[in-house]
């Protein structure tokens, strides 16, 4: 008997159903999430970098949607062969505290943050443990300081900084950044004479994927390395999925301009006759670099590498332009909260989300149950929230039921954030900045009024 005759008798129809998933996936202009889940004394030649420039494709600092594919020069320009090996060498790091690194390798990955911009969506990135691999660079109207003290604090959580692609986020126990005396954002004031290096592993759940309706809850190792280069300061952030996601369950992207979102909890996809299937992510890695530049405004080049592969019963159906758009989600949001000038200061912001941490279940049930009632009448407007099993969930302020504490903690942190950088909110919250005014013994407290409700 060959081996063949020994497969389980439903391969045909997985088979075929795994099929079906990658063309639902690729034949549509999706935004696949990852969700959304890179001297003088400081081990750095202190000579300038040479940049790779002559090999990449100029363009416009602004990043395009990648137009579902059609553009045959969407990624399809090899990296240079240094940079694939300074991304190799970050990506060891990822979950090997205390592993060393040989500096010098990284430069060409620096160069291209530091350099003139360039069309980073011909760039294709090679495979990485089976997954595609795409590259995004922009440039944010923010210092490094900024996106230090609200994106690398331990006081507030990721989610609330990345919310068009976090849902919610944490660091386990043994994470470097729980235990450092000193922030990140100080540290980049000294004089940095070594890169400041910190190992941690965090938990991730992702917002809704903007296809599918797939939501996942995975694990990150993370590394960070603070360091300075030609007296910029430097920032680089890798990410690697140790082990696969859980199963994805379904949920609804309603919203994503106001970063409302639905959860159902339910394993599974939002996607007719494929709901059924049982998907994960298998593996997702990145590599970011945010470098500031100097000059009389303030502004940081994020230049992100990412990788991503998932789908069902072992096949990937993840495609680059997915991943890229996906980038592009993510980098929006990140945008609108880090160039906001209404975002209160990081200190008084790390506070108030230290307050809505400690609220007591009773006051939280009750902000929850407004905030369940608001998302019911804004969940009318669209048809994706229609479906029989969902609206077993939402009707008659249900949503309440399905959320435990640490999702109507995220919840509220969310509102929160909304109603500083001007979203609609669905719950009022000014209950928060009063009663910081009043342990704080201010007799008044510039908070913006929430504007009700949501945009259908």
């Amino acid at each position: 008997m060959t081996p063949f005759a020994s497969l389980d008798k439903r391969f045909p129809l997985h088979l075929a159903a795994g099929l079906l998933l990658a063309l639902v996936l690729c034949a549509l202009p999706a935004r696949a999430q990852e969700a959304a889940p890179g001297t003088a004394g400081n081990g750095l030649p202190d000579t300038a970098i040479s940049a790779p420039q002559d090999s990449l494709v100029s363009g416009s600092a602004e990043p395009q949607e990648a137009n579902g594919g059609l553009n045959a020069k969407n990624f399809s320009q090899a990296l240079p062969r240094d940079v694939e090996e300074a991304l190799s060498a970050l990506l060891a790091l990822a979950g090997h505290r205390g592993a060393s690194l040989d500096w010098a390798k990284v430069e060409p990955l620096l160069a291209m943050a530091s350099g003139p911009a360039f069309d980073a969506q011909t760039l294709k990135p090679e495979k990485r443990e089976g997954a595609n691999g795409v590259c995004l660079r922009a440039d944010l109207n923010a210092p490094l300081e900024r996106i230090l003290r609200y994106g690398y604090n331990k006081d507030i959580p990721n989610h609330v900084i990345f919310p068009s692609v976090l849902r919610l986020t944490g660091w386990y126990p043994e994470s470097d950044i729980l235990r450092q005396e000193r922030g990140l954002w100080e540290q980049a004031k000294s004089e940095l004479s070594s890169p400041a290096l910190l190992w941690g592993r965090e938990y991730e759940v992702n917002t809704p994927d903007s296809n599918t309706g797939a939501y996942y809850r995975y694990d990150l190792d993370r590394f960070l390395a603070l360091l300075r280069k030609n007296g910029d300061t430097v920032l680089i952030s890798v990410s690697r999925m140790p082990k696969e996601s859980d199963e994805g369950q379904k949920g609804v992207p309603m919203d994503d301009q106001n970063w409302n979102y639905f959860y159902s909890g339910i394993n599974g996809l939002d996607r007719g006759l494929i709901g059924w299937m049982s998907t994960s992510l298998y593996n997702s890695s990145s590599v970011q670099v945010f470098y500031e530049h100097k000059g009389s405004e303030p502004r940081t080049t994020c230049l992100l590498f990412k990788w991503l592969s998932g789908g069902w019963a072992g096949l990937n159906v993840i495609m680059p332009r997915h991943i890229y758009d996906g980038n592009l989600r993510f980098l929006k949001g990140f945008k609108k909260v880090m160039e906001s000038a209404a975002l209160p200061d990081s200190d008084r912001f790390a506070a108030a989300m230290r307050e809505i941490n400690a609220l007591p279940d009773q006051a939280l049930d009750e902000k929850i149950r407004l905030y369940a009632h608001a998302f019911e009448n804004l969940a009318r407007n669209y048809p994706n929230m229609d479906k029989r099993e969902f609206r077993k969930i939402w009707e008659n302020g249900g949503y309440s039921k399905v959320l435990d504490r640490s999702q109507r903690i995220g919840v509220l942190a969310l509102e929160y954030l909304k109603a500083k950088v001007g979203k609609p909110v669905l719950v009022d919250l000014s209950s928060i900045d009063k009663a910081l005014a009043e342990r704080e013994g201010q007799a008044k407290v510039a908070a913006l009024p929430p504007t009700p409700g949501g945009t259908p």
